[in-house]
């Protein structure tokens, strides 16, 4: 995987082909209370909810990009510590990897950011 500048910001690409049910990733998190993170931080941008607490995930887990209708899924492992990123889609090199922060593959929850496509 790479990572490059897009109109969203940054992305994480493909160096490789992946079939439905490939493993993409294992990102171990580490977990931050929520009472040191304040609205607006910019660590906000690349953490996810983790019951009373936020999940940093390592390697290329946090700066996957959003879409309604993503080529990937991910799943938490709770006792782990860690999130699992799994294709949803064939994708292939260059294909930018994406997940629905909705935290379900056709989840259509509203962002509290703008969609760029």
């Amino acid at each position: 995987m790479k990572i490059k500048r897009n109109k969203k910001g940054r992305g994480v690409y493909a160096t490789k082909r992946y079939l439905p049910g490939d493993l993409i990733e294992v990102c171990p998190i580490i977990l931050i209370p929520e009472k040191q993170v304040k609205k607006g931080d910019l660590i906000c941008e690349y953490i996810f909810a983790w019951e009373k607490f936020y999940a940093f995930a390592f390697g290329y887990g946090s700066l996957y990009n959003h879409s309604y209708e993503p080529n990937a899924v991910y799943s938490r492992r709770k006792i782990k510590h860690e999130i699992v990123y799994k294709a949803h889609k064939k994708i292939q090199p260059n294909d930018e990897i994406t997940v629905n922060y909705s935290g379900t593959v056709n989840g259509n929850k509203k962002m509290r950011f703008k969609i760029v496509d």
